[in-house]
C-alpha cells in the first residue's frame, strides 16, 4: 500500500531544480539562435525605414517651423550670421535646431524641432553609415521636383543599401533611374555610399 502511494506520488511530482535549469538553458539557447538568424535581417530591413523616418521628421519640422513663425526656415535664417559649415543650405537645417541661426525677430518663440539630429561644430549631421552633413534648399518647380516649388532635403554619404530600402518605403518599387525619378533620389554610388536628395515640403 505504502509502495503504491510512493509510486503515484513520484508520477505526479514536478520537475527537480536541475531539470528546470536544464529546460531554461535549452530555451535560452534556442532564443539566441533565433535572434542571431532572424534578428539581424530584421534590423537591416528597418534601417531603411529609419532613414525614411528621418527624412519625414525634417519635413515635419519644416511644417512646424512655418506654423510657429509663418515663414520657412530657409527664409528665416540670419544672413548676417556665419552660416553653419559656410553654407546657407546647412544653416537652413540648423535653424530648426539652433535659434542663433535664425533672424532675431524669430528667436523668441524658437524651440528645437529636430532633437534627433546631432550638431557637430555647428553643422547638422545625420547618423547613417559614418554620418555626414544634413542640409536643405528651396528649389523652383518645373525642374527637380516636378511642377511644385519644394524644400529639398540633402544628406551626404548615405549607404546605398539604406537608400534602396528607404526608397522602397517612400516611392514604392525601385525606379530604373533613381537619380531622376521619385521623391527620394541619389546619384553616383562611390565606395558603397551616395548623396541623397528628398523632395520634401511643397512651398507653393
Amino acid at each position: 500500500m505504502v509502495k503504491n502511494i510512493q509510486t503515484v506520488a513520484r508520477k505526479h511530482a514536478g520537475y527537480t531544480i536541475d531539470q528546470t535549469i536544464l529546460i531554461v538553458a535549452v530555451i535560452a539557447i534556442l532564443i539566441t539562435l533565433i535572434i542571431a538568424s532572424v534578428g539581424w535581417d530584421l534590423l537591416q530591413r528597418t534601417s531603411g525605414t529609419k532613414l525614411a523616418s528621418q527624412l519625414k521628421q525634417v519635413e515635419d519640422a519644416n511644417g512646424q517651423f512655418l506654423a510657429r513663425h509663418n515663414v520657412w526656415p530657409s527664409d528665416a535664417i540670419d544672413l548676417t550670421a556665419t552660416p553653419a559649415a559656410g553654407t546657407s543650405e546647412t544653416q537652413a537645417v540648423a535653424a530648426l535646431i539652433d535659434s542663433t541661426q535664425i533672424a532675431v525677430q524669430f528667436q523668441g518663440e524658437h524651440q528645437n524641432m529636430l532633437p534627433s539630429v546631432v550638431m557637430v561644430a555647428g553643422v547638422p549631421q545625420h547618423q547613417f553609415g559614418n554620418g555626414n552633413t544634413l542640409s536643405q534648399v528651396a528649389l523652383d518647380g518645373g525642374g527637380f521636383c516636378g511642377a511644385d516649388d519644394r524644400l529639398v532635403v540633402k544628406m551626404a554619404g548615405v549607404p546605398e543599401t539604406e537608400l534602396e530600402r528607404a526608397n522602397a518605403a517612400i516611392d514604392g518599387d525601385a525606379e530604373a533611374t533613381p537619380d531622376t525619378e521619385g521623391r527620394l533620389r541619389w546619384g553616383v554610388v562611390a565606395n558603397g555610399v551616395a548623396d541623397l536628395t528628398y523632395c520634401a515640403n511643397v512651398l507653393n
